[in-house]
């Protein structure tokens, strides 16, 4: 029977022995013992990392010589491809959150055995990558050809090496991000709940166990929604790590900064071009848009928070609210600090916002910081004079920070420069926007895709009235409101939806 890969021969041609990979049988297939075969090859790369960290200097030079020659010849296979990714933090010192960045791409059905697969969800839930380990889980549960029993095997054999680890390197139980693993450890729990899974004493599964699920009724369907609702919750831990710790209002520079009094509060913001115009212009706007945050309010949301001038506001409006702002900008943080009322609730997170996780190119603008935009086409429109600076940013999904949390959001306000398409598209195409009782968007009335979120807010939103609030030539801000009351006394305009 074929061997599923010739590194080790070849490396031992040269003097280097590694752990061999599993024999896969003619066809592969889903029969056979794939799952044993999948902790095998995990236990495989785990030896690679171990022996490869400890090596000499030497050695890690000849392996990762010979893997780019492979590489860049075209010989290497993918299986391959994807150990070269997973070892590369041990033969190059790359960083190690690059280890499955450099390898997801490589995972997919077609492209590897159902052993394989197995294997790269249990070294990735061991790595305590579980988004990627639980869309693999999701993958072979779509394979009819795979019996129910055995895609419960192999999700709680991967899920358990996650506890297993997690259990030995837990995250310290006075960080900010305490609740949030607290939470995930739940959820994974409930996950195995629904398989209708129990551990023995000696933390093995129970092949009746397995029978028992399958003979309850769990259908493939559900376990294809479980993983997916899985994904989400693990996506949105994803989010957290973008939280932006021990803000410091010290931090702002009297010399770069412009500090203003707007009705008997005192407030500061970044000193460029356009500042004096957006004092005398956009804060009064931006207290007409607070002015629809409910006292009573227990979440308000701020997309594009700038200095946070409004989220301020907002905590007036709403004593009590948690306050979560978005701000990718951080040049602005310590604004937000400065700005923010001393006893009011707020999280910052500073990333972007787009219609998926990964990272992207901010250009900041020099000549007016409020029009910063993960679009450059938004930003050099507003810097003609000294132009935009260029930095790399976290994007990550508005539906992810929704899904965390659990209240429904009484105000959410997106003013994120060009990127309200594929943050509305996203939130109505996962039914987070269910989640919203009231939604401020900056709307232009010239521009296409802001016309598209227009008419996907209408036709299924299921708001019951737009309110313009701050009208301008061109375009305005717009209140969704679920509400039906009279708010004419509030806004110069409204339109009825129901």
């Amino acid at each position: 029977m074929p061997t599923s890969s010739s590194l080790t021969e070849q490396l031992a041609t040269l003097g280097i022995h590694m752990p061999p990979w599993p024999e896969e049988p003619e066809g592969g297939g889903a029969t056979g013992d794939w799952i044993q075969r999948g902790q095998a090859y995990a236990e495989g790369v785990r030896l690679w990392r171990a022996q490869l960290r400890n090596a000499p200097e030497s050695t890690k030079g000849v392996v990762d010589q010979l893997l780019r020659h492979l590489h860049d010849t075209g010989q290497l296979g993918v299986w391959d491809q994807l150990v070269y990714g997973a070892i590369k933090p041990e033969v190059q010192g790359s960083p190690d959150y690059e280890r499955w960045q450099a390898c997801t791409k490589l995972i997919s059905p077609s492209a590897l055995t159902l052993a394989q697969m197995q294997g790269v969800a249990i070294l990735c839930a061991k790595d305590q990558d579980l988004t990627i380990a639980v869309k693999i889980i999701a993958d072979i549960a779509r394979d009819e050809a795979i019996g129910l029993e055995c895609v419960i095997e192999g999700a709680f054999i991967a899920i358990h090496e996650f506890i297993e680890e997690y259990a030995e390197n837990p995250c310290a139980n006075n960080s900010s991000t305490w609740a949030h693993e607290v939470k995930l450890l739940g959820d994974i729990t409930n996950f195995l709940v629904k398989f209708n899974q129990a551990l023995d004493s000696s933390n093995a599964p129970k092949a009746t166990h397995f029978q028992e699920a399958c003979n309850s009724g769990l259908s493939r369907l559900e376990i294809v929604k479980c993983s997916d609702e899985f994904t989400q919750l693990l996506r949105s831990l994803r989010l957290e790590e973008s939280r932006v710790q021990g803000l410091d209002s010290s931090q702002v520079n009297p010399s770069l900064s412009a500090f203003f009094e707007y009705k008997g509060v005192r407030m500061a913001t970044n000193q460029d071009k356009a500042t004096e115009y957006h004092i005398r212009e956009s804060t009064s706007k931006l207290e007409r848009l607070s002015m629809f945050v409910p006292e009573d309010a227990k979440v308000v949301i701020d997309c594009g928070a700038h200095a946070g001038l409004f989220s301020a506001m907002a905590a007036n409006q709403a004593n009590e609210a948690e306050i979560y702002l978005v701000e990718p900008d951080s040049d602005m943080h310590c604004y937000i600090a400065y700005n923010m009322p001393r006893k009011s609730h707020y999280v910052l997170y500073g990333c972007a916002l787009g219609g998926a996780q990964g990272t992207g190119t901010f250009f900041k603008s020099l000549d007016s910081s409020q029009t910063s935009s993960l679009s450059r086409e938004a930003t050099d429109h507003f810097s003609e004079e000294n132009g935009h600076k260029e930095r790399t940013v976290e994007v990550n999904r508005l539906s992810d920070l929704l899904f965390l949390i659990e209240d429904r959001i009484d105000y959410l306000k997106i003013d994120i420069q060009g990127q309200e398409m594929a943050v509305i598209n996203d939130l109505a195409d996962t039914g987070m926007l269910d989640k919203v009782d009231i939604l401020a968007l900056e709307s232009s009335f010239l521009d296409y895709n802001s016309i598209r979120c227009t008419e996907i807010l209408k036709s299924s939103g299921g708001f019951s009235q737009a309110l313009i609030v701050n009208s301008v030539y061109g375009g305005a801000d717009i209140l969704w409101h679920r509400s039906k009351a009279d708010l004419s006394g509030l806004c110069s305009g409204i339109y009825k939806l129901t």
